[in-house]
């Protein structure tokens, strides 16, 4: 036994001594891998909202990579910043209906894709956002009526789903 070790250990020597690593370590060439260089982010495009005379808000997209597992759709109501989210989504679901009625002057709409990753915090592939413009309540005028005892209000607004006003 001790014979075949002797004339073992010189080729396993020579077998390790031929591999050799690569100056820059290993290299990642899969697109779909996070850390290759070669990595191609989801992306979200074409995000749009858009509200109806029922006051429903429909917000539409296209998902142009494959590599998202899901998707998370969050609203802002008047600030660019704050967001919450209102639903989370598979990527082959390409728009949502928002029928909570809140809306500001300026609702933010962002959706966000991900990568599922076991195990770990997922990973951000992409992201987009819209707002959604209301109008203002314009040409607010009041008269007091001296024969009726009353103060009458007018206004206008382009928004046409505000049933009441307080």
């Amino acid at each position: 036994m001790k014979k075949y070790s002797i004339l073992l250990l010189p080729m396993i020597f020579w077998f390790i001594s031929g591999c050799e690593t690569p100056t820059g370590g290993f290299e990642r060439t899969n697109n779909k891998d996070p850390l290759s260089p070669a990595f191609r982010a989801g992306t979200i495009t074409g995000l749009q909202a858009s509200a109806d005379t029922a006051g429903v808000i429909t917000v539409r997209w296209a998902e142009t990579d494959e590599t998202a597992t899901r998707n998370v759709l969050e609203k802002s109501l008047g600030d660019s910043l704050n967001f919450t989210t209102i639903a989370e989504l598979s990527t082959d679901i390409l728009q949502f209906s928002d029928t909570s009625f809140e809306v500001r002057k300026n609702t933010y709409y962002r959706l966000s894709s991900y990568l599922e990753v076991a195990g770990n915090d997922d990973v951000l592939l992409g992201r987009s956002k819209a707002v959604l413009t209301f109008g203002e309540i314009v040409n607010l005028a009041n008269e007091f009526l001296i024969e009726e005892n009353s103060l009458r209000l007018t206004w206008s607004t382009d928004v046409p789903f505000y049933t009441h006003f307080i």
